[in-house]
C-alpha cells in the first residue's frame, strides 16, 4: 500500500471527528485511527471536509480510507468496512414545543433532516415507508439546529451523538420521539 495513506476526515461530526480551535482533527475516531496507525506502523495524511463532501470525495477516489463512516447496505457497494468499533442506536428527534408529530405517519409530507443519501436516516425513512421532504445536512449538529428552529419536523440520528451535541450546543427545543430503533 502507498504511504502515506490519504484519509478523509470530518470537520463537523462531534464527538467523533471535528476540527478544534487550533485547526487540528480531534475526536473519538481520530484517537482510534491514530492507535491503529501506530500499531500497524502506517503513515497517514488527513484531509478534512464536512461529512457530506467527504463521502462524495471518497466515492470519487480521492481518499484511501475514511476515518469514520456508518455501514449501510447501500454503502457496501462502494466501500469496504472494518469490523465495527462502535455500534449506535438510531433515534428520531422532534421539537420539544409545538411539534405536530404524534406518530410516525405524521412525518409524511413534512421536512425531515438526514445526513446524506444512503445514510441510516435515509434507510429508516425507506424502511418505514415515510414520504418526507428530505433536507440533506452535513452533520448531526446541523440537523438538530434546523429542528430546534422549527425548519424541519424531525431527524433520525444516533442517540449518543445527538444527546452529546444537544448538551454541547445548548440546544433546548429538541427531544427524543419514542424509543430508539
Amino acid at each position: 500500500a502507498r504511504q502515506p495513506l490519504i484519509v478523509g476526515v470530518t470537520t463537523d461530526s462531534f464527538p467523533y471527528g471535528l476540527i478544534d480551535h487550533k485547526g487540528q482533527s480531534v475526536g473519538f475516531s481520530v484517537d482510534v485511527l491514530d492507535a491503529v496507525a501506530r500499531v500497524m506502523n502506517l503513515q497517514i495524511r488527513r484531509v478534512a471536509s464536512p461529512g457530506r463532501q467527504m463521502q462524495e470525495r471518497f466515492r470519487q477516489g480521492e481518499f484511501d480510507l475514511l476515518q469514520i463512516l456508518s455501514q449501510t447496505a447501500d454503502r457496501d457497494a462502494f466501500a469496504d468496512f472494518s469490523v465495527p468499533f462502535l455500534t449506535l442506536q438510531g433515534t428520531i428527534f422532534v421539537q420539544r414545543h409545538n411539534s405536530p408529530i404524534r406518530r410516525l405517519e405524521d412525518f409524511n409530507g413534512r421536512k425531515f433532516a438526514i445526513i446524506g443519501t444512503r445514510s441510516i436516516g435515509d434507510k429508516f425513512l425507506r424502511d418505514h415507508q415515510l414520504q418526507v421532504e428530505s433536507v440533506l445536512v452535513s452533520s448531526s449538529e446541523e440537523a438538530l439546529r434546523l429542528l430546534d428552529r422549527g425548519e424541519v419536523a424531525g431527524t433520525f440520528l444516533s442517540q449518543l451523538t445527538a444527546l452529546s451535541v444537544i448538551e454541547r450546543g445548548d440546544i433546548r427545543n429538541v427531544m427524543l420521539f419514542g424509543q430508539p430503533f
